[in-house]
């Protein structure tokens, strides 16, 4: 799958921005690239989607399955990309209250974390399929009632 073929197959007419950055040889360990593709809604959600080059992938390669991954996290519903869903994980856990999320398929990451979460405090996590989500198949909802951790050194005003 090409970059061309997958952009122009599901946003065509669509103006997407190219932004290049470089990092000197002294602040970097080995050799590569990667590649990072952001995608924002019209409310202004930003999903997105990352790959690491090698010799091994070229450029145009890594791009059309990059923006596939990207493409797999916007039909399935979520409200956040499958790279970020094992991020949230912790704050729900921390967090005051009920917190839910609406996420694709969940990563093996995701589900290590929340094993991870409840093993470690009494936070709990109950994990639904989404039948009311009409954006996707694998859409799932993560919600959690967590601890209620409050800063004892942080006064409130």
């Amino acid at each position: 799958v090409s970059t061309q073929s997958t952009g122009k197959r599901r946003f065509s007419g669509t103006h997407v921005p190219v932004k290049r950055s470089f990092a000197r040889e002294e602040r970097c360990f080995g050799n590569g690239w990667g590649l990072m593709i952001t995608m924002e809604t019209t409310t202004g959600c930003r999903l997105t989607s990352c790959g690491n080059g090698s010799l091994i992938f070229s450029p145009e390669d890594l791009a059309g399955e990059t923006a596939e991954r990207l493409i797999c996290d916007i039909d399935e519903g979520g409200c956040v990309d499958s790279y970020m869903q094992d991020q949230l994980i912790i704050f729900m856990a921390l967090a005051d209250g009920v917190s839910t999320v609406r996420t694709g398929s969940l990563t093996l990451h995701t589900k290590t974390a929340i094993h991870v979460v409840e093993s470690l405090t009494e936070a709990q996590f109950c994990i639904t399929k989404d039948e009311n989500c009409n954006l996707g198949e694998s859409s799932y909802l993560i919600q959690c009632k967590g601890i209620g951790l409050k800063n004892a050194y942080f006064e409130s005003k």
